[in-house]
């Protein structure tokens, strides 16, 4: 008996195309073939023999205690029987590689844009401002570091824009005020750039990585925050919190 493939269903979707459809038919076709092969293997036992047990006695001749025909028939029938069954599981196998593979593609393709997606939204927020510098002092440690009046601070250190998203609500950078906290220079909305003021404090003759926007560009600058410069605070710069709009 030669292998052949189920029929494909009558169904008209899935179609027999699908992967699926034609795992599960293969699958259904492996347990008629493991049936079939088990009653052969129980209609050798009652014929009194397996697929190993002697067909002739000692001087060549049929056994009389065996019947001879159906246990030579269901030996016949067994080795199709196998041939069948390991042909089919070989191709459940290549027809499940098929199922999961399409499957694990997909997972890798969505894993890949939701990957891109984060590092689109993370690109945005690095470029996204959060104060502006409405002044710079003469000879302050900002003014060193090459900061200038109307730069937008994008970052400075480990601080972004999402570093200030739970502050007090900023303005739009119009305020002005008085410089307090750790000497940031922070003018109205000052409790909004408390996050700024405690690092700025915390990295006293310290460097600090700052990146600003700078018209249409962005520079990266080295600013090291710094008392007795002969001003206020430890920057010498007037800073806003700032919300584009």
């Amino acid at each position: 008996m030669g292998y052949t493939l189920p029929p494909a269903s009558p169904s008209p979707s899935p179609s027999s195309s699908d992967p699926r459809t034609r795992a599960l038919a293969l699958i259904a076709h492996k347990e008629t073939l493991s049936a079939a092969l088990a009653a052969e293997q129980r209609a050798l036992a009652a014929a009194g023999a397996d697929m190993s047990t002697p067909l002739v006695d000692a001087g060549g001749f049929p056994r009389a205690d065996v019947d001879v025909v159906e246990v030579r028939r269901a030996r016949v029938r067994v080795i199709e029987l196998r041939n069948d069954l390991e042909r089919c599981l070989g191709e459940v196998g290549r027809v499940l590689e098929g199922v999961f593979g399409v499957g694990e593609k997909a997972e890798e393709r969505e894993e890949g844009e939701r990957e891109k997606a984060e590092e689109r939204e993370e690109r945005e927020e690095e470029m996204r401002p959060f104060a502006r510098v409405d002044g710079v002092a003469p000879g302050s440690p900002a003014a060193g570091a090459g900061i200038q009046r109307a730069d937008l601070l994008l970052k400075v250190g480990p601080l972004g824009a999402a570093s200030f998203a739970s502050a007090p609500s900023a303005s739009t950078g119009t305020g002005t005020g008085a410089g307090t906290g750790a000497g940031t220079g922070a003018g109205a909305g000052a409790g909004a750039l408390e996050p700024l003021a405690a690092l700025v404090g915390a990295h006293e003759n310290r460097p600090l990585e700052v990146r600003v926007r700078r018209g249409a560009g962005t520079l990266t600058l080295c600013l090291v925050p710094r008392s007795g410069w002969g001003g206020r605070g430890m920057l010498g710069c007037h800073v806003v919190p700032y919300t584009e709009t």
